[in-house]
């Protein structure tokens, strides 16, 4: 397949799986499908997303568009060797403009995506894409991956040669239709396209092509990765720290920011040991999903740019669509991206603007990302440990902190696993090696009908076997199951994404953690709301300037994501409480530092100290059968400077801001191009007293093989946060 950044994204799935996609109207590249109904003025129905007329190979009436083994452009599976198969994304648009000939409908009745892996048999060889939210409107789904194996061909022996390796093929036939209405002028029109992906095995011996990084600027498609570490001295760098020669003098030392530092020395009498940043209490609103209808309100740690039109309502940004602020967010491309006032509707003009995002908010996602911007956890403290005195005392080379208490250190999670999603596992404490250790969670699906079969294995199909609805299992997560007491029949009924995916592994064995980033953080969403428990992945490391009141600091979290909805929420609450809280006597929240116990969740009933307004706790997790998988968020740098994407500030011309990204935009706002969060140092500098300031972060999110949140959150994409708190040094 051609190299087009616009296909560079994933929705991980087992085939058979009917994915459930998040649709978006944005279009990067569309591939009509042509054929007959083309000549009909049909093929704007439904047509290929991600794919451009370029990439696509006629043959009589056969199409095709081709991928090499390891090619990272269009083989997304990850890995850099050949391994005779590709990874290939395949999305659906419906009812797009622009398509010569075709004037789109306003809807369709019928839209089906469906397909076969050549060679691969049974459920695993079948494609199914779920098309049923698509019907109304200009939209096109996230992608769905299809792994396409290359086919091993065996020679006759008398040929006497030897094995080749064939293209692997899948094909994808789409179909869509309008139905005849007389009443309303509607004449009946169809549309179907049929598109071969091939996956062309890489020659013996070839290497496979490197992914290219780079850290601008104007289109940032391809890798935004911060280079300080990289092992090489790139431009703006004095050093670097994994470099053979890190490039400072002899006798200095190169820190984690990339610059050289004189006379280093570990702490001594009167140095600093540590810096401690206690988070404060941000904005009361984060906004809404996408914005609409609510904003985010003051305080405010940073802002989305972006130029489109002007609008009065929805309408004038060509429906559906969204209207903002007086600009068009979401709507036809030209709108959200408009280059002069003709690309607007009548009395609009085409002008820059931003949406402001709020303090102490955590944003994740792309342009259709459904997730809405959370409040993080105030008063709670993370304490970075000082591994070197500079510069006289000025400069601290900071690493991960071991304060003893998992609620404060900054260090890596691991070695050992365990199972997230409740599951006994292969040993004590749910231990276990990888995602097969931590299934099934409906055990023991027996025949319970007191019949000449009771108590045998049974197939809840087969009545013949076993009664109706008498064969069943439970589930050994310490799910509720279907009926409340653990009764089961499938895994799912213990737990959505509790089985993780077939064929993905660390969705649900993952490494036991040592650190943990703040409390629990409740992310609302009405039914949609999940609990979400940070993780230290790595050891943290940074840099302080001590006069300067200034913070680096860089580390990844394991992000863990507990699908609990309103199981936690008590009846009458005016809002979703998805993470359990630490609550007193009359079930009320405890104030940060309050003792009390825990409201729900394994630990319901035990006692417990609340942290912050939410009185969220590490000593109240949630339910593991609630697990859904976990996210990785890199925080590098996470800055009392400022922090964008993409990197140095300059704005993106197509809204991709990291590797893979699939729908231009942040936050579900299609139009964003520029992320800039304000980061604020300690005005007075850093001492032995509490000083206010504020970390900022813009950082990429990959996809975490999980359909629920790669689909909900538009993964890959970017993510941005800013805490206002305290730094403080601690001196002994």
């Amino acid at each position: 397949m051609t190299k087009h950044p616009h296909i560079r994204t994933a929705i991980t799935a087992a085939f058979g799986l009917t994915a459930a996609l998040a649709w978006s109207p944005a279009v990067h590249a569309f591939y009509a499908g042509g054929g007959k109904d083309a000549a009909k003025g049909n093929d704007c129905l439904i047509g290929y997303n991600g794919i451009d007329e370029s990439d696509v190979t006629v043959q009589g009436k056969k199409q095709f568009v081709s991928c090499t083994d390891c090619d990272p452009s269009c083989d997304l599976d990850g890995v850099n060797t050949p391994n005779n198969s590709c990874t290939i994304a395949v999305g659906v648009c419906i009812n797009q403009p622009g398509v010569t000939g075709c004037t789109p409908p306003s809807g369709l009745t019928k839209a089906s995506a469906k397909g076969k892996v050549k060679g691969v048999k049974g459920a695993s060889g079948k494609i199914n894409i779920d098309l049923s939210q698509l019907l109304q409107g200009s939209e096109c789904s996230a992608f769905l991956n299809i792994d396409v194996p290359t086919k091993q061909k065996k020679k006759k022996k008398k040929k006497k040669k030897k094995n080749t390796v064939e293209d692997g093929m899948a094909t994808v036939k789409l179909r869509a239709s309008v139905k005849k209405n007389k009443a309303e002028g509607t004449k009946a029109r169809k549309d179907t396209d049929r598109l071969t992906y091939l996956c062309i095995p890489r020659p013996a011996g070839e290497a496979c092509p490197e992914v290219t990084t780079t850290s601008t600027t104007t289109s940032t498609t391809t890798s935004t990765l911060k280079p300080c570490g990289n092992g090489v001295i790139d431009a703006g760098e004095e050093c670097d720290f994994n470099a053979e020669l890190t490039g400072c003098a002899t006798g200095d030392t190169c820190i984690p920011d990339c610059t050289c530092a004189s006379n280093c020395a570990p702490p001594g009498s009167g140095d600093p040991t540590g810096v401690t940043f206690r988070t404060g209490v941000g904005t009361p609103q984060c906004g809404s999903t996408g914005f609409l209808p609510v904003e985010a309100s003051s305080p405010f740690g940073g802002f989305l740019d972006a130029t489109s039109c002007t609008c009065d309502t929805s309408a004038d940004c060509v429906l559906p669509a969204t209207c903002v602020a007086g600009h068009c967010t979401a709507g036809a491309p030209e709108r959200i991206a408009c280059t002069d006032d003709t690309d607007c509707a009548a009395g609009h003009v085409c002008e820059p603007y931003t949406i402001d995002l709020g303090l102490g908010c955590l944003y994740i996602g792309g342009g259709v990302s459904t997730v809405p911007g959370g409040a993080t956890p105030d008063d709670a403290p993370s304490t970075f440990g000082v591994d070197l005195v500079c510069d006289g005392g000025d400069t601290l080379a900071l690493g991960g902190g071991d304060t003893g208490d998992p609620k404060t250190c900054t260090l890596a999670d691991g070695p050992s696993k365990y199972c997230a999603n409740g599951n006994p596992g292969n040993g004590p404490d749910n231990a276990c090696d990888s995602d097969a250790d931590c299934r099934p969670n409906c055990a023991d699906v027996v025949c319970h009908d007191g019949g000449a079969n009771d108590g045998q294995p049974c197939d809840p199909n087969n009545t013949t076997f076993c009664a109706a609805g008498q064969c069943f299992g439970s589930c050994i997560n310490g799910a509720p199951g279907s009926d409340g007491n653990g009764k089961c029949v499938t895994g799912n009924q213990c737990g959505t994404g509790s089985e993780g995916t077939e064929g993905v592994d660390g969705l649900i064995c993952v490494p036991r953690p040592n650190c943990f980033f703040g409390p629990p953080l409740p992310v609302r969403n009405d039914a949609l709301s999940t609990c979400v428990l940070n993780v230290f992945d790595n050891d943290a490391s940074g840099v302080a300037y001590r006069a300067a009141g200034e913070v680096t600091v860089g580390y990844t979290l394991s992000s863990r994501v507990f699908f609990t909805s309103l199981s936690y929420t008590p009846a009458g609450s005016p809002r979703a409480e998805p993470c359990p809280r630490c609550v007193d006597g009359s079930g009320d929240p405890v104030p940060s530092g309050g003792s009390g116990t825990c409201s729900a969740g394994p630990n319901a009933g035990l006692a417990c100290v609340g942290v912050g307004a939410d009185a969220t706790t590490q000593d109240c997790p949630p339910d593991g059968f609630f697990f859904l998988a976990p996210l990785s968020v890199t925080l590098d740098p996470l800055t009392t400077n400022t922090s964008t994407l993409p990197l140095g500030g300059m704005a993106s011309s197509d809204g991709l801001f990291c590797p893979f990204q699939g729908n231009g935009g942040a936050f579900r706002v299609p139009a964003a191009r520029l992320i800039t969060m304000r980061g604020a140092a300690a005005a007075g500098g850093l001492d032995a007293t509490e000083q206010p300031a504020t970390l900022a972060s813009a950082f990429c999110i990959p996809r975490t093989g999980s359909v629920v949140i790669d689909g909900a959150a538009n993964l890959p994409g970017p993510g941005a946060t800013t805490l206002g708190g305290t730094l403080q040094l601690n001196i002994p």
